[in-house]
């Protein structure tokens, strides 16, 4: 858990999910929070649109729409069960994590006729600098 929270951290990205970092597991990080076998068991009706990037598609954003305030159910790293709240940018980032390990991308929850924007240069290079560097380790 210690390795996909340093990735993160080097990335510079708000979460990571495991299979991002080549892991074959449904663990989702985001400092501090570390997510083992996670599940939305409750998300609000209000919902919210943001300006959402990730470093598997580097260079580009979209907006999307997501969830307000979402419950999650997780295990944490002692084995124990434990459920939580999570609003706004948070809930923003459990959802857009928590996607990953169902195998959806951003993109693919885009509304008819968006497309991805291009994202600013040099932090994008940077990002993509660390995360070719990771993944090959």
């Amino acid at each position: 858990m210690e390795a996909l929270l340093e990735l993160q951290r080097e990335v510079g990205g708000a979460g990571l999910a495991a299979p991002q970092a080549g892991y074959a597991i449904r663990v989702a990080v985001s400092d501090p929070l570390v997510l083992i076998n996670p599940e939305i068991i409750d998300r609000s009706e209000e919902t919210m649109t943001l300006r959402e990037g990730c470093i598997s598609i580097p260079g580009f954003h979209g907006f999307i729409e997501r969830s307000r305030r979402v419950r999650v159910r997780a295990r944490d790293v002692d084995g124990g069960w434990r459920e939580f709240d999570a609003e706004d940018g948070l809930a923003v980032i459990v959802q857009h994590e928590l996607d990953h390990l169902d195998g959806v991308l951003y993109p693919d929850l885009l509304p008819e006729g968006e497309e991805l924007r291009r994202s600013e240069a040099p932090r994008t290079r940077r990002r993509l600098s660390v995360w070719r560097r990771a993944r090959s380790k």
